[in-house]
């Protein structure tokens, strides 16, 4: 699996990491309390009278991925896969899905102002549920003051340290998101972002707590905050954090309170103590520093436990072939010796160092799923001759003739650059993979 690049500079660091930004907004009013025998949201709950109206009149989704970046940051392999296994878990929990994929900040506006309209903005919508969720690259700018800013990079923003104007004309802070949340009518908002960002407008709170009544945690106003993990912590492009959120409301992984649904805080405590045994990731969980939307909490009903039986997690294998064969393989994340075949924690990334005399090392990040039988291809290439040795024989020329014939040729273990009948002395030389001449 492919990582995305991490380029450090003096104004901050580029992270691709995964952010869950749950923002959610109630009515008022307080929620008739129902009886056992009424249905809220498609599930009973125990311990309640009166009302029939199910918790959501209906459920849309908006999701945006950035694969392709245009000005100078690295293309991104991870998010379209993550929108889809995404996408699946949610229209299990009946959600209307529009999607977006490699969209400039223009079109990410307009993408979300048009989803507000259509799904969040009225009297009529009010008891909607709303969720946005973007996968791509983010930045985290240090203030001059220390604190810490938070962005969305769309594919046409530059990068921060060659341009900060081109990086700000192509990125969405999180500032703007928060006051975009305020103008959205929908009862419940819920904003997860592939992306890093400090943990400063969060309100940090103890463990969960079951409530009395559903109704009590619907009757608040709320803006909730999980990141995957802080400001700077490496995320792989991969995400566990994706695996994780999917596999709770999936009902594949047991619920932190046994009552059949599942509230914003709940799910932070549950990835804040998951989410670690498997990468080098501290996820955070708050709700937003505001005396007002700070009393609610978002709920999902989860469906009915398949199997009590905790989730499988066999260990990967990993297998590298190389050339030549006789090259010494090292795994610098872990202490055993690379074996052939060996098995391995999946979730996480490792560094391989591959090495054989003549040869020019080479070190490349991998990464394990669980259960996954990966095999490696990697060739080495011979170090390059920094001074021919005079020959008393004439030298000998070289022409190589390509299909097609525009193509580029390059000798690999010499510094001058290829030209037809160029003159060489007696040797052999390199010119790519399985291609040796002498």
């Amino acid at each position: 699996m492919l990582f995305s690049s991490i380029d450090t500079t003096d104004s901050g660091t580029i992270y691709k990491i995964l952010l869950l930004v749950s923002f959610l907004f109630f009515t008022a009013a307080a929620v008739p309390a129902q009886s056992a025998d009424n249905q809220r949201g498609g599930r009973r709950i125990a311990g309640s009278t009166a009302s029939s109206a199910p918790l959501y009149k209906r459920s849309c989704a908006l999701l945006i991925g950035n694969s392709t970046y245009t000005n100078g940051w690295t293309d991104l392999p991870g998010p379209i896969s993550d929108i889809a296994k995404v996408e699946k878990t949610l229209k299990a929990h009946h959600f209307d899905i529009t999607r977006k994929i490699n969209v400039t900040k223009k079109e990410f506006e307009r993408s979300l102002w048009q989803f507000i309209a259509d799904c969040g903005r009225g009297k009529d919508k009010r008891d909607n549920r709303l969720l946005i969720y973007y996968a791509g690259h983010g930045y985290t700018e240090q203030m001059a003051n220390g604190s810490q800013a938070g962005y969305l990079v769309m594919t046409d923003a530059g990068l921060p340290y060659k341009s900060f104007s081109q990086f700000q004309m192509g990125s969405v802070s999180m500032e703007s998101i928060v006051t975009i949340s305020k103008k959205i009518d929908a009862k419940h908002v819920l904003y997860l972002f592939d992306s890093c960002f400090s943990g400063a407008v969060l309100n940090v709170r103890g463990e969960p707590m079951a409530p009395e009544h559903l109704s009590s945690i619907t009757a608040k106003p709320v803006r909730q905050f999980i990141t995957s993990g802080s400001a700077n912590e490496q995320v792989p492009d991969q995400s566990t954090f994706c695996e994780l959120f999917t596999q709770i409301l999936t009902g594949e992984r047991d619920e932190p309170i046994e009552d059949g649904y599942l509230t914003g805080q709940e799910l932070g405590i549950f990835l804040q103590q998951n989410l670690p045994r498997y990468t080098r990731q501290t996820p955070q969980y708050g709700k937003i520093n505001d005396a007002v939307l700070d009393k609610g909490d978002f709920v999902f009903f989860l469906p009915e436990k398949k199997s009590t039986a905790p989730v499988s997690m066999t260990p990967a294998t990993l297998t590298v072939i190389t050339n030549p064969k006789e090259a010494t393989i090292k795994i610098k994340d872990i202490a055993p010796s690379y074996r052939p075949g060996m098995g391995l924690r999946g979730g996480r990334s490792y560094t391989l160092q591959i090495n054989a005399p003549g040869y020019e090392a080479v070190e490349r990040k991998i990464w394990l799923k669980w259960g996954e039988a990966k095999k490696i291809d990697i060739i080495l290439l011979p170090e390059i001759i920094e001074n021919i040795p005079q020959q008393v024989s004439p030298p000998s020329t070289l022409t190589v003739q390509t299909v097609p014939a525009d193509a580029r040729v390059r000798i690999l273990n010499i510094k001058p650059k290829y030209t037809p009948a160029m003159e060489l002395q007696p040797g052999r030389y390199h010119l790519g993979e399985g291609t040796t001449v002498a």
